[in-house]
């Protein structure tokens, strides 16, 4: 890609702002304005959950949390998230997060040390997998919580940010009574005070999303509204796949 030159403008304690020089391919100048976390490189620095709560007998259902975000000045409904620790690996870091920030409790899935490094450089982008499985061999299929998928690294922000993240999808055995409305851990004098949403994962989801948005000074963040549209798509494909659509691939005579 091109070759850049970043000058800093403005530095605060965890973001510093500033400009990106490069030069397209048609070898004009271009100046990007852009910020980034400081010690940012090109490794992942951040995870964020898609914790799925599973309990016999009753729909899926998704974990959120209700948190106040000073940029948008409202409360955000959004995954458990946090940058993960430099002595911490993306998994172990979910796991601490999701606990910190909802209270529930998932397992560490096994995975493999070869497989593991796969998530911690980018040059893993070369292999044909976009997500893997973190389950181990000789799991049984029914311990729901040695289940889970980990991304190849994303980026969230790319128009105005270079952090890396990886999704993390866990599932939580609604069942165990550690998992039995639990608390947060979440140290409140650091601003991070969190509420906990469990989400409905049925034919209603749409709506009881859209009301959680319609309260008042509270945005839903993208990529839960993606998370949800998919979801949404999903059924509607598979119903589709049973009874099919003629006006979907009606031939015109």
């Amino acid at each position: 890609m091109y070759k850049q030159t970043f000058e800093p403008i403005g530095t605060g304690k965890w973001i510093e702002f500033g400009q990106t020089h490069f030069e397209d391919k048609s070898g004009k100048k271009m100046t990007w304005e852009m910020i980034r976390r400081i010690g940012c490189n090109d490794k992942v620095q951040a995870v964020e959950i898609i914790p799925l709560l599973i309990k016999k007998d009753k729909d899926p259902q998704l974990i959120l949390v209700k948190q106040y975000r000073a940029p948008c000045n409202s409360n955000t409904i959004e995954f458990p998230s946090g940058l993960v620790g430099s002595d911490e690996t993306p998994e172990s870091s979910a796991i601490r997060e999701l606990w910190e920030e909802t209270g529930y409790t998932a397992k560490l899935p096994a995975i493999s040390v070869k497989e593991e490094s796969k998530f911690h450089d980018e040059s893993s982008s070369s292999t044909s997998s976009s997500s893997v499985p973190f389950v181990a061999e000789d799991t049984s299929a029914k311990d729901l919580q040695s289940m889970g998928r980990i991304s190849k690294l994303r980026v969230p922000n790319p128009a105005t940010s270079p952090t890396r993240m990886l999704m993390v999808t866990l599932y939580i055995d609604g069942d165990l009574p550690e998992n039995d409305n639990p608390k947060t851990h979440c140290q409140i004098e650091e601003g991070e005070e969190t509420h906990t949403i469990l989400l409905t994962l049925d034919d209603q989801v749409t709506e009881r999303l859209n009301r959680l948005s319609d309260e008042e000074h509270t945005v839903v963040e993208s990529r839960v509204g993606t998370f949800i549209e998919g979801f949404v798509a999903s059924r509607v494909l598979l119903q589709m796949t049973k009874e099919p659509c003629l006006c979907i691939n009606e031939k015109k005579d």
